[in-house]
């Protein structure tokens, strides 16, 4: 994914998806967010890809 097009993503919904640090967590900031959500899918995606080729 360009660099471009992830910071457009970001910028749309950052709003929603920060939080605020507590006493025991510090919250993640949105870009590690959803870089990892982009992980999550990436990988679900090859796994599900995967499962299908054996049938």
């Amino acid at each position: 994914m360009p660099p471009e097009l992830f910071e457009e993503i970001l910028k749309r919904i950052s709003q929603v998806i920060t939080r605020q640090d507590t006493k025991f967590l510090f919250a993640l900031t949105p870009g590690l967010k959803l870089a990892l959500h982009f992980i999550f899918v990436a990988c679900s995606t090859q796994s599900l890809s995967l499962t299908a080729a054996s049938l």
